[in-house]
């Protein structure tokens, strides 16, 4: 008999631990001992970086190809892929003397190749004539002609039947850019805001645009100018971007103040600084 007590109190006991016990996400269901619940969604906060940080969307593939670009699928000739993909955006380069020049260049985007992103291959739009070019290698030869009006045409001379692969015009691609900086993040540098986006090609390069003199809409067809540019990283010889120690020199205001740029080990970004900073990297202009 006393038996009998002990195990119906241990029953007691363990009946009781059971009920304590928490119902875990996707355990049985109260209403039914064969329903199973759902499980209780995981939320992750979603992490939003500062515009100057390496890790932030403005640098990555999408921003750097895909806005602000007008983006093609082409046949392959080749046989390699079904289809190339190409990019086509307005570039920002420096001429000898600092002054900034809006540029055209076409990059070959397709995905899973080693050869991709290709260097931009960059033109005049206001000098109308014809350019052959490939952009990788053992790549198919392409043509480039700048219309007098401001039609851009991309051919593939190989194709007799149908030649045409891309046709868009300057006024178009100025469009795409103004779009993509009025929708950037914006800094402050000495109390006045800046757009601020980021390049691909030879080297990966900040680009602020004062916001007050920006395009007011997306809709702005005008030729946008930054007015300071830094390099951050410059492509290696295996096609890697390695990134640039130092400070950066970013040029200088119109004010005449020099601005520079730094790298916050502790933020894991950049910050403009004022004064000069280190001379530009020579990087050979892609062709």
């Amino acid at each position: 008999m006393r038996a009998n007590r002990q195990a119906a109190l241990w029953i007691l006991v363990l009946v009781g631990l059971f009920a304590a016990i928490p119902r875990a996400a996707g355990a049985l269901d109260e209403r039914s001992p064969l329903t199973v619940g759902p499980p209780r969604p995981v939320i992750r906060p979603r992490i939003s970086y500062p515009p100057l940080d390496p890790r932030a969307e403005s640098f990555g593939f999408e921003s750097l190809y895909i806005k602000g670009a007008e983006v093609e699928n082409v046949p392959d000739l080749k046989r390699d892929w079904n289809v190339r993909t190409l990019s086509m955006k307005v570039y920002t380069v420096q001429d000898d003397g600092g002054h900034p020049i809006s540029m055209i260049g076409l990059v070959d985007i397709t995905r899973d190749d080693v050869e991709t992103p290709s260097m931009p291959h960059l033109f005049s739009p206001i000098n109308p004539g014809y350019e052959d070019f490939t952009l990788i290698k053992r790549g198919e030869k392409f043509k480039l002609v700048v219309q007098r009006d401001g039609g851009l045409v991309l051919e593939r001379p190989a194709d007799k039947k149908d030649p045409r692969l891309m046709y868009t015009a300057i006024g178009q691609l100025y469009l795409d850019r103004n779009e993509q900086i009025v929708n950037s993040s914006t800094v402050t540098i000495a109390g006045r805001p800046y757009y601020v986006l980021v390049q691909g090609g030879a080297t990966t390069s900040l680009l602020f645009f004062a916001k007050d003199q920006a395009p007011r809409t997306s809709g702005d067809m005008s030729n946008t100018h930054p007015l300071l540019m830094g390099d951050v990283a410059v492509r290696a010889a295996d096609g890697s971007m390695a990134p640039i120690t130092g400070r950066p020199d970013l040029g200088r205001l119109p004010d005449g103040s020099a601005w520079h740029l730094e790298f916050d080990m502790a933020s894991n970004s950049w910050s403009v600084f004022p004064g000069a900073g280190d001379p530009k990297v020579c990087v050979p202009r892609p062709r």
